[in-house]
């Protein structure tokens, strides 16, 4: 049953921007890069992720929902931090969406369960 769910999530990850790479980052995790992408770019292809998962689980193809927290993080440099400030802001998106329905909007003042680091 794990692969459906993460077959399915990967075909939504795959409609994506051609200049964005999508990667299993480990056991129910992925990562998605999108380069020279402004912060409300990011926001509306994350949007379109988020969507999909919805109407993953309005098909009830699955006999459970799957649920997506999203991390984001940003830089104009090349980091090696970047991808733990994401991993750590998923988190802290999942501790605050449980159950997940709220849409990402931008700015942590504006919602609180969004909470991005930058660099």
């Amino acid at each position: 049953m794990a692969d459906r769910v993460l077959v399915a999530v990967a075909a939504i990850l795959r409609d994506t921007r051609a200049y964005d790479l999508a990667a299993r980052y480990g056991g129910d995790e992925f990562v998605l890069l999108m380069p020279e992408t402004t912060e409300i770019e990011a926001v509306a292809v994350l949007e379109r992720i988020r969507a999909g998962i919805v109407a993953l689980n309005e098909r009830r193809k699955l006999p459970f929902l799957v649920r997506l927290s999203i991390g984001i993080a940003a830089s104009t440099q090349p980091t090696a931090d970047l991808l733990v400030q994401a991993d750590a802001e998923m988190y802290r998106d999942k501790d605050h969406r449980r159950p997940q329905t709220a849409p990402l909007r931008t700015g942590a003042a504006e919602d609180p369960t969004l909470r991005r680091q930058a660099s």
